[in-house]
C-alpha cells in the first residue's frame, strides 16, 4: 500500500542507520524501549523493512508495558509481510486504537533478515528512547518474544509505534471535569430540595 501521511511514527529514523543482518538460522526479537511523559495514542504497529519491499510472511509484533513481560496490551499478529502501509522505513499495521499512559514501555518485532541499529533517530517530543531490546527467539524462556536483553547504544529498530494524526487530541482531565460538572449539579439539586421542603405551605399562617 502507498504511504499515509497520517500515519505519525513515535520515532523516525534518519538516513544513516547501520543495517544489522543475520548470517545464520536464528530468529530474533528485536525492539525498544521508551518512555512516554504524556497520555498518547497507539494506533499502528510497525515493522522496519530495509528496502520497501515486504517483509517475512507471519511475523508478530508486539507493545508491553515494560514492567510486564507476560502480556502484551496490543499485538499485530501473523502479518502480511507484503501488506500494511509503508512508510518512513517501516511497515505499519492497525491494532485497536488505545491511550497509552505516562509510563515506560517495550516494542518489539521478530528478524530474521534485516534491521535498523545505530545511527541517529528523532521522536516524538513527549517520546524519550531508552535502550535497544534484543530476545534470541530459538532459546528464549518466555512464551512470547518479549525481549530482555538491553544493548545500550544500539536501537534495534526491528519495530516502532504510530498513532493516526487524524485522531482527536486526547483529552486531558476530562474525568475530572465531568465528575465536577456532577458535584455541582448535585449540589444545586439538594439546595432546591431543602428550599422547597423549608418554604411555607401556601394558604398555612
Amino acid at each position: 500500500m502507498p504511504a499515509d501521511a497520517a500515519i505519525t511514527p513515535y520515532l523516525k529514523l534518519n538516513n544513516d542507520q547501520t543495517v544489522g543482518s543475520i548470517s545464520f538460522p536464528e530468529m530474533l526479537g528485536l525492539g525498544w524501549e521508551f518512555a512516554l511523559s504524556q497520555a498518547t495514542e497507539a494506533d499502528y504497529l510497525g515493522i522496519y523493512d530495509d528496502q520497501g519491499d515486504g517483509v517475512s510472511m507471519g511475523l508478530n509484533l508486539y507493545l508491553w508495558e515494560a514492567s510486564d513481560p507476560y502480556h502484551p496490551i496490543a499485538q499485530a499478529l501473523n502479518v502480511d509481510g507484503q501488506g500494511g502501509t509503508y512508510q518512513d522505513g517501516f511497515r505499519w499495521y492497525g491494532i485497536a486504537p488505545q491511550i497509552l499512559a505516562p509510563g515506560q514501555y517495550v516494542v518489539s518485532a521478530p528478524r530474521i533478515d534485516f534491521w535498523a541499529e545505530a545511527g541517529t533517530f528523532t521522536t516524538l517530543p513527549q517520546v524519550t528512547w531508552i535502550n535497544g531490546r534484543l530476545a534470541d527467539l530459538n532459546q528464549s524462556p518466555l512464551p512470547l518474544p518479549y525481549p530482555m536483553v538491553v544493548t545500550p547504544g544500539k536501537g534495534n529498530w526491528g519495530a516502532n509505534v504510530a498513532f493516526h494524526a487524524n485522531s482527536p487530541p486526547v483529552p486531558a482531565h476530562a474525568p475530572l471535569v465531568g465528575i465536577g460538572v456532577a458535584l455541582g449539579c448535585s449540589r444545586k439539586l439538594r439546595r432546591r430540595i431543602h428550599n422547597h421542603k423549608a418554604a411555607p405551605e401556601p394558604g398555612i399562617d
